[in-house]
């Protein structure tokens, strides 16, 4: 049989040959026969053609209650030259009406009165058509094609002109844009449907839940014309669907992920065995799965191949398949889904020539592997595009179409998507997207559903956004009672500490680090869905609430006293992470930490001067503000001001050799009265020539005085070369944090984090309980420091660690140890986080580190090994729950930490640092002996509890442990450190 060259010769030679088979069976139990579909086809083509004008008029088909209308109109409308707009009976009113006007509508093909109602004023004229052969308005299907002008097929052939018809159909992008834009479907697009053509293949029977104005259904109707009959269920009704697969028993399945998984979990009835082995193909559309679901339905249904269809309405029919095989017929592994990290869901490679290109912010090419912008352009003919008045710029171009959707291409060609191009953010860790974020939630027993939105604004680095940063909310219906009919609404917020919400949001930090912080949970009755079944992303955003603007902190007058207030740019209170360098620095200077001020010894090139050592620093303080800042106390709280750079308020000074200059950066800086920075120049000393800096705590942490050597070194280098630095953008400065952490969304950050601390309150009053028992009655005013260094390197740690990070396997090694000293099967540790997940901190100077809380269970008979994992894990949410305001958390864990023995013990503490030597001037200075040596010494500085200190050079491990006498013995501190590094020697 010849391959027909139009739709409606496809339709012709199906009546002629399979007459009165069924071609479609409506949601409604209707059926309508091949035969019959051609003859009504027929009369509705002539009842157009007489009310519209001739060619290229556009006429609107509302279905309420026949599904075979839609099969009917859109035949009529190719047959009378016309288009086609299908429009959903589930459409409000208004949305009709709009929709009308748009596209210039003149007339409107509804099945019934209901329908008719809802037209509006907007139509010009109504035409009720329900199939009826008794229509007093019924035209022969010749009368029918004359009047309308259309040739048949034989007829095209034989003018060889090859020119099809103008008329073809209209569909909605659903899902794609704020409103209901319309793509222009031809007479080519509709017809390479039939790729295959084989004349009157076997019959192979259908079922999807597509709305008729969907591109699917369609590409699902037009296929019934390879004798597929088409049998349709409503969307979001898995009970029917069900009901329908026992009934019918179809072949093929075409279905939206969301129906897939309803069909898995457990919430309606399995279909029967005959009707699973009837099942040989499932198509996922509008909607993309993930590995679990895909891997679920080849289990259930395993004579089925699974297909994960990915397009976009605008570019017509399904252009990139990923096709796994039955399990039945699968020999190998490499036919199982294989999903790369990072929440990527391959879609498979392009088809019928299709190609696809993936582009950057600024629209060039992305390199192989880089998420960007997908394009696609059709391989076959396609002339699709927006209709008038519906055109949005850039999305059109030389044949390619730009998608809302972010992917990459892999070397081997295959297209992953990284979900919508509005619902990604770029953080710290790396571009975070929703579709990450459901994959984590879904998977959880206690989730039913959940969707994944950005709320708030997308220019996450933008200087005035400071208290308003763009999140990801997660809207998450808690499993329970069937919500089929529940109307979509916020149930909770997470401001329970023991709610779903908060539970959730650990999970959330295990999976994404400290970039959890940027995404919110919230419980909802149910989500919104548009009629294909999918989320209504639009209605979902409306629905949660929106991130409001930070508050900003009020500025503190200017200080008492004498203090000159000329040159004073800003004030603002203390940021977080300043406060435990401010308490610091109001203790005597024989009892502050030793880390209360960073120095470093930068060695430059040879030939430096003063002159252009001075111009580097000097760069340094006009870049970063919270070296050119004060600090007092106004009405009982510090605060800050930050001063012109103008002021030069810093001293700097020339040192023949480095043992002077270090000597001096080590003296003490008075931040009330001077900026808190200093900076020496050692130049023409033995061993070269040395730029010496020292920087207070409360302008800078480790994480920010790295950064801040390494501008320095760059800038001396530069201006020695006669040219300027290339330095990274200057990031948030201390006043920005402190307005943010004002903010409503810091208060709710803070809040978070203290409901996390305050859940591992049991465990760390366990832990200090035990180290009390039998201890003094009052903290002592010293402390032991007990040390070892080791010949164990990094490359011995990297071994251990599998991936995971040096940090991990040395706090899994210190876990071990005070686990079986303390008997405590999980042990509550603190560890020093960075907080550079915030928006635009990643190259702040000011300081932000602050102690986040690691629980690590350790089981009887555990190996490093073991534990390492676990220790990751910890060290994952640490980072998520590390910022607050510790002044706040310190007053709430007051209780676990005072106990029966009335004083205060801090948790035990970790810190892992990388040291080029054995004298690290973070450590406390001592002598180191060799393991399995530990040398003990006691020192006159109060200590609360017990910290341990690791540094890690390329060749060395040195573990030191600073513990209160009041806590440890010296043998217990010999011990503790010599079974951490036993662990490590042994793993």
């Amino acid at each position: 049989m010849d391959t027909p060259e139009t739709l409606s010769a496809a339709l012709e030679i199906c009546a002629s040959t399979a007459g009165d088979e069924v071609a479609l069976i409506g949601r409604d139990g209707s059926t309508l026969s091949y035969a019959e579909w051609d003859r009504q086809a027929d009369v509705l083509a002539g009842l157009i053609s007489a009310r519209t004008p001739v060619g290229g008029s556009v006429v609107a088909r509302l279905g309420e209650r026949s599904d075979a209308l839609g099969a009917v109109a859109l035949f009529a409308a190719i047959r009378s030259g016309r288009f086609l707009l299908p429009m959903s009976g589930r459409f409000s009113d208004g949305d009709v009406e709009r929709a009308v006007e748009r596209h210039r509508v003149g007339l409107v093909v509804v099945d019934s009165e209901t329908a008719a109602s809802g037209t509006g004023r907007a139509v010009p004229e109504t035409l009720r058509f329900d199939g009826s052969p008794t229509s007093a308005e019924s035209r022969t299907g010749a009368e029918s094609r004359t009047s309308a002008g259309i040739r048949t097929g034989a007829e095209i052939r034989q003018s060889g002109t090859g020119q099809l018809p103008p008329g073809g159909a209209i569909t909605y992008t659903l899902g794609t844009t704020d409103r209901p834009a319309a793509v222009r479907w031809t007479h080519s697009d509709l017809l390479s449907w039939l790729t295959g053509w084989a004349g009157a293949p076997a019959r192979r029977p259908h079922l999807h839940e597509f709305p008729p104005d969907t591109g699917d259904a369609l590409g699902r109707l037009v296929r019934t014309l390879l004798r597929y009959p088409g049998v349709r269920s409503r969307p979001g009704e898995p009970a029917a669907l069900v009901g329908l697969l026992n009934r019918y028993r179809p072949a093929d399945l075409l279905l939206a992920a969301t129906s897939a998984r309803a069909l898995l979990d457990g919430t309606v009835p399995r279909p029967d065995r005959d009707a699973v082995e009837a099942v040989l193909s499932i198509y996922l559309t509008s909607d993309f799965s993930d590995s679990a679901t895909i891997r679920s339905l080849r289990t259930r249904f395993p004579r089925a191949a699974v297909t994960n269809v990915y397009s976009v309405a605008e570019a017509g029919r399904g252009q990139v398949w990923q096709r796994y095989p039955p399990l039945r017929e699968s020999t190998d592994d490499a036919a199982e889904p294989r999903y790369p990290a990072g929440g990527l869901v391959p879609v498979g490679s392009p088809i019928f020539g299709t190609e696809v290109r993936i582009t950057d912010a600024a629209g060039a090419p992305a390199d192989v592997g880089s998420v960007g912008r997908i394009w696609l352009r059709p391989g076959l003919p396609s002339s699709l595009g927006y209709c008038d008045g519906d055109g949005r710029p850039g999305v059109f171009v030389d044949g390619w179409v730009r998608t809302d959707d972010l992917g990459l291409v892999d070397d081997s060609g295959r297209l992953l998507l990284a979900g919508r191009a509005d619902d990604m953010l770029t953080l710290p860790g790396g571009p975070v997207t929703a579709r990450q974020v459901e994959a984590v939630l879904a998977a959880e027993p206690e989730v039913d559903d959940a969707a994944v939105v950005v709320v708030g604004s997308s220019d996450s680095d933008s200087d005035s956004d400071a208290g308003r940063e763009p999140l990801l909310v997660a809207a998450v219906v808690p499993a329970g009672p069937d919500r089929a009919n529940a109307v979509p609404e916020v149930a909770g917020t997470g401001s329970e500490p023991d709610g779903l919400p908060a539970t959730l949001a650990e999970l959330l930090a295990d999976r994404f680090g400290a970039d959890a912080g940027r995404i919110r949970v919230v419980t909802v009755t149910a989500l919104p869905r548009n009629v294909a079944g999918k989320t209504d992303r639009r209605r979902l955003r409306a629905l949660l609430p929106e991130p409001t603007a930070g508050t900003p902190h009020p500025v503190p007058p200017p200080p008492p006293g004498n203090f000159p207030t000329e040159g004073v740019v800003s004030r603002a209170g203390l940021c977080w992470g300043q406060r435990w360098s401010w308490h610091q620095q109001q203790l005597p200077p024989g009892r502050r930490a030793p880390t209360l001020l960073f120095r470093r010894m930068i060695r430059i090139p040879d030939g430096v001067g003063p002159e252009l050592a001075r111009r580097a620093v000097t760069l340094a303080v006009t870049r970063h503000s919270s070296l050119r800042s004060t600090f007092f106390v106004h009405d009982g709280q510090p605060c800050q001001q930050v001063w012109s750079a103008d002021g030069a308020c810093w001293e700097f000074r020339e040192f023949d050799g480095r043992t002077g200059c270090e000597s001096w950066l080590a003296g003490d800086i008075d931040i009330e009265a001077g900026w808190p920075i200093r900076a020496a120049l050692a130049g023409s000393a033995p061993g070269g020539t040395w730029l010496g800096v020292a920087v207070h705590h409360i302008a800078t942490d480790l994480y920010g005085f790295n950064l801040l050597c390494t501008e320095l070194e760059t800038a001396v280098r530069a201006y020695l070369a006669g040219g300027e630095p290339a330095l990274p953008p200057v990031g948030r400065h201390a006043v920005e944090i402190a307005e943010y952490e004002a903010s409503p969304q810091g208060v709710a950050t803070s809040a978070r984090t203290i409901a996390y601390w305050q859940r591992h309150a049991d465990e760390m009053a366990k832990v200090i309980s035990t180290m009390t028992r039998g201890g003094a009655e009052r903290p002592a005013d010293a402390l032991h420091v007990a040390r070892t260094t080791a010949d164990v390197g990094g490359d011995h740690l990297d071994t251990i660690a599998r991936g995971r990070g040096r940090g991990a396997v040395l706090l899994g090694a210190v876990a071990i140890s005070l686990a079986r000293f303390l008997g405590c099967a999980r042990v509550p540790m603190m560890l020093l986080v960075p907080n550079r997940h915030l928006p635009g901190v990643k190259h702040s100077v000011c300081a932000l580190a602050q102690a986040g809380l690691c629980v690590v269970e350790v089981r009887p008979h555990d190996s490093l090994h073991a534990v390492v994992g676990r220790a990751w894990s910890a060290l994952v949410r640490a980072q998520a729950y590390g910022y607050c305001d510790h002044d706040e958390l310190t007053e709430r864990m007051t209780p676990a930490q005072v106990g029966e023995h009335g004083y205060v013990v801090t948790p035990p503490g970790v810190n892992v640092m990388q040291a080029a030597a054995v004298d690290d001037p973070r450590l406390v200075p001592a002598t180191a002996d060799a393991f399995p040596t530990v040398a003990v010494h006691t020192l006159d500085r109060p200590c609360l509890g017990t910290n341990f200190h690791l540094a890690v050079s390329e060749s060395t491990l040195t573990v030191e442990l600073r513990a209160g006498v009041h806590l440890l013995s010296a043998e217990d501190c010999r011990d503790l450190v010599s079974a951490t590094v036993r662990s490590i020697l042994d793993a």
